[in-house]
């Protein structure tokens, strides 16, 4: 018998207008699993009473969630017609309609695709095959993010492009290679592939006719993204194969909306060749460098408290975890994020209107996943699992240190054995106040850690590497803590120089390894003013690059703008003097102003980063006026704020040529972003 896989999801009726009674029985049960219901309408004039009925039913049941209607059953098909401004108003939101004709009926289809419809299906369809595109469009089962392939020799293009479409909820792959493109299918398994025209060695029409004559990839969508304005060369590119062609420079929504569509045509096909098949897809899992990206973007633009996330803490390997991911995967909702957070860590990022829910949400994972380990294990009593969450906006504005928080609450409830999943402000401790404190004790033992954010340059790309040096400190329990959450305990409790001692000696130590590997890297490593002025630190700071044998690998030092301006006179002395060593400066913090002004005028910088505020929130010709007067200086202008294509498309207006972010990457524990193009961490 033919059965469909359990399903979680939005209650509310489903209206069907359908005189098919096995189709109607069929789908009454499936729909009720699901926590919907069936409301069968008997003509069209009462399924246009009942949408009309606005955000409730008639009958105070939730609104509609989907309209179901077999043309058989209409007088005209044209009467369709008459759904459309229904459909698209109805609750204040777009309204599934699906539409069941015969095949030939060419008059019911055009009839449909006037009213709107989302789905059409041919009336001999098997109810089971119904009742799956129902489900799909109503997001009771959750589906694979979209993957991706990005393939482009311009780094910078191909870096915008892929977080263009990562921002709306897919995966990417970037292969700046064009011979290195049939690897990257059969490694990434993309759903779609993005194609440049013009590259080095291939061509993107001779890539696709070799893709084209591989057997699995011969229905693989391939949009051109190109500056090729030649009618004649776009129209080859979709001769060989193409499915559309898009001219850059292109807006994000333009491109989103073509990937979107070619994507939803190549799933339409798909269901048509396997039309009597049904059953629960196959899930994957994001990468925990695609996790923190969205993340940070998230923080970026100020999240609220509806965004949480949810970490395991397991040991499972093989088919179990397989299966426990296919658990978490029918709790889903569509904009939820699962990933691999580490090698026994899975994170789930969700978004609820109603904040509680986020608690209920993690009991129903939990409880779930359970349920099936209970299942594996024939009845094993004690959980292998711990279940943690954390608001966002408890996530202390940053990736890492949320990822960190959430992992802590589920470490606590594994510790534990219990089966309740452990929000993170239940699992801080606050010491008594006879004891230091945790962050002052971290402090003291130096458990600091360095993570590494690139820094990419617009123009030169690939001809140099550079990173800034991130410093965390790691309480006992793992959780990690920005600076400003302990510098100005260390600053008060007089560890600050403690603290800038382990960040310059772990940078050099990280540069030394850099020089082993033979790779050119340029690394920005954050100290204070205070330290600067200390007895001895030029000196101890050349005899650390000599014993290292990095005379062409100095480091940069990076100083907070605004800390210079207070103590002008020395930082210009000490800047002088690292000059003559070799080692260049970077202001961080910089905004239109006299103290920017005062300070560039007197210290003799490389670099300057501009303040966030500036970067989000300034009209364009004061940002280029600021830019211009630091590039007459000789200073190169850093955004690290700009987090998406429009933003960097303003600030590059502006002169800036350097950006940093989460739309490049987040902050991770290695060195690990490709310059030339390849999709980092891959």
């Amino acid at each position: 018998m033919d059965t469909l896989p359990e399903s979680r999801g939005p209650t509310g009726p489903v209206l069907a207008l359908s005189s098919n009674p096995d189709l109607l029985d069929r789908l009454q049960p499936a729909l009720a699993s699901d926590g919907l219901t069936l409301a069968r309408v008997r003509t069209i004039a009462d399924l246009i009473l009942r949408l009309s009925g606005g955000v409730e039913a008639g009958d105070g049941s939730p609104r509609v969630r989907l309209v179901l209607v077999d043309t058989a059953v209409l007088a005209d098909p044209d009467d369709l017609v008459a759904l459309a401004p229904l459909v698209d108003a109805a609750n204040g939101a777009s309204l599934p309609l699906v539409c069941l004709a015969a095949e030939t009926d060419l008059h019911s289809r055009l009839a449909a695709l006037r009213a709107g419809a989302a789905e059409f299906l041919p009336r001999e369809s098997d109810p089971i095959q119904v009742i799956s595109r129902i489900r799909s469009l109503m997001g009771t089962v959750a589906e694979t993010p979209p993957r991706i392939l990005v393939v482009d020799d311009q780094p910078v293009s191909a870096l915008f492009a892929a977080r263009v479409l990562e921002g709306a909820g897919m995966v990417t792959e970037r292969v700046g290679d064009p011979l290195a493109v049939l690897d990257a299918l059969q490694r990434f398994r993309p759903d779609l592939v993005l194609m440049d025209l013009h590259m080095p060695g291939a061509s993107g029409i001779e890539l696709t006719r070799i893709i084209r004559d591989q057997a699995p990839f011969a229905d693989l969508p391939i949009v051109f993204l190109s500056v090729e304005m030649d009618p004649g060369q776009q129209l080859n590119a979709l001769r060989v194969g193409g499915d559309d062609f898009l001219a850059k420079p292109v807006r994000p929504e333009v491109l989103v909306d073509c990937v979107r569509r070619r994507l939803a045509i190549a799933r339409r096909r798909a269901t048509q060749r396997s039309a009597h098949e049904a059953g629960a897809p196959v899930y994957g899992l994001a990468t925990r460098e695609h996790l923190l990206g969205r993340l940070d973007r998230l923080f970026g633009v100020g999240a609220g408290p509806q965004w949480a996330f949810v970490y395991l803490e397991h040991t499972w390997q093989g088919p179990i975890l397989e299966r426990i991911v296919r658990v978490i995967a029918t709790h889903l909702e569509s904009d939820d994020l699962l990933a691999r957070v580490g090698e026994h860590g899975l994170g789930v990022l969700i978004r609820r209107e109603d904040p509680d829910a986020v608690g209920r949400f993690a009991g129903d994972l939990v409880v779930g996943v359970r349920t099936a380990l209970l299942d594996e294990a024939g009845g094993e009593r004690h959980p292998s699992f711990g279940a943690g969450w954390c608001p966002l906006h408890l996530g202390g504005d940053e990736a890492v240190t949320l990822v960190s928080r959430a992992r802590k609450a589920a470490q606590l409830a594994l510790t534990a054995g219990i089966w309740v999943p452990v929000p993170y402000p239940r699992a801080t401790q606050t010491p008594s106040s006879g004891e230091r404190g945790p962050i002052l004790a971290a402090i003291d033992e130096g458990r600091f850690q360095l993570l590494f954010q690139p820094i990419l340059d617009l123009w030169e790309g690939a001809a140099r590497q550079r990173y800034e040096a991130l410093l965390r400190l790691r309480l006992e329990d793992d959780e990690l803590l920005v600076p400003r959450a302990f510098a100005p305990l260390a600053v008060r409790a007089g560890l600050a120089g403690r603290v800038d001692r382990w960040t310059l000696a772990a940078g050099v130590e990280a540069l030394a390894d850099c020089h082993v590997a033979g790779r050119a890297v340029e690394l920005l490593i954050p100290q204070s003013v205070g330290s600067l002025a200390a007895e001895g630190w030029v000196e101890s700071l050349r005899q650390a690059i000599d014993a290292r044998d990095l005379i062409r690998l100095r480091p940069l030092i990076q100083l907070q703008l605004a800390d210079v301006d207070r103590n002008l006179a020395m930082a210009t002395r000490r800047a002088t003097e690292l000059e003559r060593l070799g080692i260049r400066l970077c202001l961080s913090g910089l905004c239109d102003g006299p103290r920017g002004d005062r300070v560039l005028a007197a210290v003799p910088a490389a670099l300057a980063r501009l303040s966030l505020d500036t970067t989000r929130d300034w009209r364009p010709e004061r940002l280029k006026a600021l830019v211009g007067r630091a590039r007459e200086r000789g200073v190169q202008v850093i955004a690290a704020g700009a987090d998406g294509p429009e933003a960097i498309a303003r600030v590059c207006a502006a002169g800036v040529s350097l950006i940093q972010g989460p739309f490049v990457q987040p902050p991770l524990e290695s060195m690990s972003f490709d310059f030339a193009g390849d999709e980092p961490g891959a």
